[in-house]
């Protein structure tokens, strides 16, 4: 069933340049990029990652140099469990 659902959203979101740019943050402080399993979950809701990262990668530290050039649409902050020192 989700595959059917996955299959839905994608021809729904249509050409890959016309998806929206989704930036995912798990952190402010020290600002970083979402990974792991989160960029599959944007491209599955539709979306484009903002910063082009491919699901599976590791959360990464970002500037927010990076985060004004991304060309984002929308923001969605999933804060981490983690401690500042541990991200």
């Amino acid at each position: 069933r989700l595959a059917a659902v996955e299959r839905a959203v994608l021809a729904s979101a249509g050409e890959e340049a016309a998806r929206p740019r989704l930036l995912g943050l798990e952190s402010l402080f020290p600002l970083v990029a979402s990974g792991q399993w989160l960029p599959d979950q944007r491209a599955r809701a539709g979306a484009r990652d903002a910063l082009g990262d491919e699901p599976g990668g590791a959360a990464r530290l970002v500037s927010w140099a990076e985060v004004e050039g991304c060309g984002a649409e929308a923001v969605v902050l999933c804060c981490c469990g983690r401690t500042a020192a541990g991200a």
